[in-house]
């Protein structure tokens, strides 16, 4: 992407002329994240009708997981880490890239194709998609892929979410939002840096980072209080086919 020097609109890397001004002249927009924290609030009284109906309420969406060691070779770019989404079979999540497993508690069923395709595009994959709609639960395990996007390491990815939602005063005032400082949380034997978003009058969510091959692994809880929140965490194990 590149914005106008002269009318200040973003546009698309292949337009040579600005659809708004006619301007030339044209600057680079640095990559980032493709986080986008006010594409999901709380399904939860008077801020129901900003959701769509059934929408799974998330106000910040993890991204998750990784690839990045692959080669090019004759024919195409081939995938040389193994890595997968991962797949639910029989209320049981799992992904040996990313080394871990989950039994879904029965209470937070599997959603629709439609709600994993809201939280994909062309650099996140959705693995899993899970929670109850009636009162906002909502667990999400995504892939972002964060190669040339120039992200450090998880500190800097997390920080990227946390500077985009503290420049919305209004979105957190509205919902009494605070932030706490990053921390590690063990999910499956693997650390992950971890920052929780609490909403005063609606939920507490945690959202879990960790860097692999090129992409970031996110696990993004969304439930009512600390306890359920950090007992859903515990239930991912380590997992490998070997």
């Amino acid at each position: 992407m590149k914005k106008c020097n002269h009318c200040q609109k973003t546009l698309a890397d292949d337009m040579y002329v600005c659809d708004v001004c006619g301007g030339t002249d044209f600057e680079p927009i640095a990559e980032q994240s493709s986080f986008n924290p006010y594409n999901y609030v709380p399904y939860q009284g008077e801020i129901k009708a900003k959701m769509k109906p059934g929408q799974i309420a998330l106000i910040v969406l993890g991204c998750v997981a990784i690839i990045l060691t692959a080669v090019l070779a004759i024919g195409g770019i081939f995938n040389m880490s193994g890595y997968t989404e991962g797949e639910l079979v029989d209320g049981v999540y799992y992904n040996e890239w990313a080394e871990f497993k989950l039994e879904i508690p029965e209470n937070w069923p599997n959603q629709p194709e439609s709600e994993y395709a809201d939280y994909e595009d062309s650099r996140n994959d959705c693995g899993l998609c899970v929670g109850n709609v009636e009162d906002a639960r909502n667990l999400v395990v995504l892939f972002e892929n964060i190669s040339g996007a120039g992200i450090g390491d998880e500190d800097e990815y997390l920080q990227i979410v946390i500077d985009d939602m503290r420049m919305d005063i209004d979105f957190m005032v509205e919902l009494n939002i605070t932030i706490d400082d990053i921390t590690d949380i063990k999910i499956a034997d693997k650390d992950f840096r971890t920052v929780r978003i609490e909403s005063k009058d609606y939920y507490v969510q945690y959202l879990c980072v960790r860097k692999q091959d090129g992409r970031m692994i996110a696990v993004s809880v969304l439930a009512n209080n600390d306890k359920e929140a950090l007992d859903i965490l515990s239930r991912f194990e380590h997992y490998s086919e070997d």
